[in-house]
């Protein structure tokens, strides 16, 4: 993997990461209701770093548009899981930490 194929990782990594402090930090101040409704991101963000993130599917050989090709395929993903933190956070300011969902 080259330096330009490294930085397209680290970006993904520490967006990964980043929504990981984000649903911690909804999941510390809320009830289970909430912490139930973001098992899905959590799910998905695990989905996406044995998919994209894994040593053995980073050591395939690609070029660079191959390799933003295919880490690209993880932003619909990484849109969804935004996509929950969002609601998660909205729920959490309108309704409160103990909010209950139904499905």
């Amino acid at each position: 993997m080259n330096e330009v194929q490294s930085k397209m990782v680290s970006a993904v990594r520490d967006q990964v990461e980043l929504f990981r402090r984000q649903i911690a930090g909804i999941e510390r101040a809320s009830g289970a209701d909430l912490r139930h409704f973001l098992r899905v991101a959590r799910a998905r963000l695990k989905e996406i770093e044995d998919k994209f993130l894994a040593s053995d599917a980073l050591a395939e050989p690609r070029d660079d548009a191959a390799m933003a090709r295919w880490l690209g395929e993880s932003l619909p993903m990484m849109m969804a899981v935004r996509g929950d933190i969002t609601k998660a956070a909205i729920i959490f300011r309108d309704h409160g930490p103990n909010a209950r969902l139904i499905p």
